[in-house]
């Protein structure tokens, strides 16, 4: 198996997210209303991928794969329009794609990622009634907490049926990136109930040269060179914000 079928390449453009910050912190800056702080937590589903391309410039289809969304909510809310947010979350990431070998066939790889990730958005909440929809944007950092990677196939040889093979010497430890999304909340007595979809998009390569491998499965290794794969994925949360002063 070449290194090349392992990890494709992808040659999209990097991207910053420093005008968001500075959105961020302006906006703190000239309100002059004292910030209502809430504490939460949410949870659901993320719907994750992979965005690259192969060594020749083909562009790999690459497959979804759900996995868990949890986390805290540390909210701002500067007035009744605008408000900042902290998300930290556990995110399951990841991505399927098939490869064809000369040796070893067609073989099925999915990429398995856990992140504790932490978006800082900036609200935007369009109606002070009981039912307000919002939006939300701003940047993202994640950092890799373990990385694994399934081989299956039809062919002969150690890859077949391989689970859990260690990928964190292929995995960079940290993925930036740049998420946006809207929600609805309604209040709930003093308590504010919220459904959300958030799209992200990672903005920093997460592949690095290494070599995949399984304890105890004589003979498997899969050397992977440097790539540009970036992630990408859709989150649907439920969740539920309690304010600090109780108002």
């Amino acid at each position: 198996m070449q290194p090349a079928d392992i990890l494709p390449k992808d040659s999209l453009i990097r991207k910053g997210s420093i005008s968001a910050l500075i959105i961020v912190l302006m906006t703190c800056l000239v309100s002059p209303v004292k910030p209502q702080v809430s504490l939460g937590i949410t949870g659901g589903v993320n719907f994750a991928t992979y965005r690259g391309k192969e060594t020749n410039g083909t562009q790999i289809d690459f497959s979804s794969r759900s996995g868990f969304a949890l986390g805290a909510i540390l909210e701002f809310g500067i007035n009744q329009t605008f408000g900042i947010r902290l998300q930290p979350m556990y995110l399951q990431k990841g991505a399927q794609w098939q490869i064809d070998d000369s040796e070893y066939g067609r073989t099925t790889l999915t990429s398995k990622i856990a992140y504790f990730e932490t978006p800082l958005f900036l609200k935007l909440t369009l109606s002070a009634s009981n039912i307000r929809p919002y939006l939300m944007a701003g940047p993202t950092v994640g950092l890799n907490l373990n990385s694994k990677t399934d081989f299956s196939g039809t062919g002969p040889g150690p890859a077949l049926g391989i689970r859990n093979a260690d990928a964190d010497d292929v995995t960079n430890s940290v993925d930036f990136g740049f998420g946006f999304g809207a929600g609805l909340s309604l209040s709930a007595d003093k308590n504010t109930i919220f459904i959300e979809m958030c799209y992200t998009q990672g903005l920093t390569d997460i592949a690095k040269a290494g070599t995949i491998e399984q304890a105890g499965v004589r003979g498997f290794q899969a050397n992977v060179e440097e790539t540009d794969i970036k992630t990408r994925e859709l989150r649907v949360l439920l969740g539920v914000l309690f304010p600090l002063d109780g108002k």
